[in-house]
């Protein structure tokens, strides 16, 4: 942490926001690595503090328009009709406004792997439990990757770390094993155990290198899932670069095929594959990949070399029963 940082902290913490506010004024503390930005953006008092008092300064902002609708979501939420009438905040209309204050979010500095991050502040920045609840389900429908960029986020902005690993926490049954900074190469291990019939794991190291380890059980049939891969940094945003996945069923419980149908290796249409093979997938002697190259051409996000297995555009279950049904 440099002077400068320091000196942005110290006024923050002893809530001499004027003095603040005053120096950014005077173009004292402007700099490119938006310091001062990120403290506001993470911080509800700076946000009222702005935009009530300082708008005038918000021109200055690069995270003016999410200032804005953090500070919007906010006075909402805030506002006596819906902070203590539940009925109001069970409402389909309030999850639909959430929803829009999220995407106006992800449109300008950040993206859509940034979703765990967005969701992760508003949780802590808003006081209302109803609120909370919506963004708690949708911070659980969030892909393992974006809780890894929301790690990258969480260092980038000086947030506690240590705090956001417990916010995932709090979607595990059981503590995690958890390695931070200056061990080994990782930013971050994460080792939660979520039951007995359900582990997942993820790195993060420093050249932003991620490993997901998952294997999870399906009712029907358990996967083992591997993925490697790495996160790129493009005007301000993340991206995934080189993407390896593979998937190996490590059990496959209800299946019952006809002894005639094997010996025959008969042809299913549906799946436009061979019994045989579908049997070695299933048994989980063979990986069904899926692999890409993620660049920017032209400003935009391109996946180049993809591969997909066919196999993978069916659902598990479906294939189980057809082949139940031969």
């Amino acid at each position: 942490m440099n002077l400068k940082e320091i000196l942005i902290k110290n006024f923050v913490n002893k809530d001499e926001t004027d003095n603040l506010f005053n120096l950014i004024r005077l173009n004292k503390l402007i700099d490119n690595n938006n310091i001062i930005e990120k403290y506001v953006l993470t911080n509800i008092d700076l946000i009222i503090n702005i935009v009530d008092k300082n708008s005038d300064l918000l021109e200055k902002f690069k995270y003016k328009n999410e200032i804005l609708a953090i500070y919007d979501l906010y006075k909402f939420i805030s506002c006596d009709i819906v902070y203590n009438n539940p009925s109001n905040n069970n409402s389909s209309n309030n999850r639909k406004l959430l929803d829009n204050y999220i995407n106006i979010m992800l449109k300008y500095n950040f993206n859509e792997n940034d979703r765990a991050f967005i969701l992760y502040l508003l949780y802590f920045i808003i006081n209302n439990k109803y609120f909370k609840y919506f963004i708690e389900f949708k911070f659980l429908l969030t892909k393992t990757i974006q809780q890894i960029i929301g790690v990258i986020r969480i260092i980038e902005f000086n947030l506690d770390i240590y705090n956001y690993v417990e916010f995932l926490d709090k979607h595990n049954i059981k503590k995690s094993k958890l390695h931070f900074f200056n061990r080994d190469k990782y930013i971050l291990e994460y080792i939660p155990c979520v039951d007995d019939d359900n582990y997942i794991k993820f790195k993060l190291d420093r050249n932003y290198n991620f490993e997901i380890y998952k294997n999870i059980f399906y009712d029907d049939y358990r996967l083992e899932k591997n993925i490697l891969g790495n996160i790129f940094n493009y005007n301000g945003k993340y991206y995934i670069g080189e993407y390896n996945e593979s998937i190996r069923v490590s059990e496959c419980l209800y299946l019952e095929i006809n002894e005639f149908n094997i010996n025959n290796n008969i042809f299913i249409e549906s799946l436009s594959i061979n019994l045989s093979d579908i049997l070695k997938i299933l048994n989980g002697d063979i990986e069904i990949k899926t692999t890409y190259n993620g660049l920017i051409v032209n400003d935009k996000y391109v996946k180049n070399n993809v591969y997909t297995h066919n196999f993978l555009k069916y659902g598990l279950r479906k294939i189980i029963y057809e082949l139940n049904n031969l």
